[in-house]
């Protein structure tokens, strides 16, 4: 587990938001795993602020009657986020072979 984290954390740390649970996994194995904090601070930060001002802006534009932004992009930006933990997860299971 700590090699696989140590090649692929950053990644992991970049796609994290694609499932509930899956961001403080993936910060308690940067910290057991000894990520440098710098490190572990970049990765979180460039898949989280991303997400957050995407969604808080879709928040904004959507009304209670038309809340169709904030639906579309909850649905586009887990289907990227999951895509790219597929894609994670597949590059990780072909290193092992």
């Amino acid at each position: 587990m700590r090699q696989i984290f140590s090649l692929y954390g950053p990644a992991m740390l970049i796609v994290c938001r694609a499932m509930p649970i899956l961001p403080e996994v993936s910060c308690c194995m940067a910290g057991a795993t000894r990520m440098p904090f710098l490190k572990f601070f970049a990765m979180y930060s460039l898949g989280t602020i991303p997400y957050a001002l995407i969604t808080t802006y879709a928040g904004s534009i959507s009304t209670l009657g038309q809340p169709t932004p904030a639906i579309m992009t909850a649905i586009i930006i887990s289907l990227i986020l999951w895509l790219a933990w597929y894609i994670l997860g597949k590059r990780i299971h072909s290193s092992q072979r």
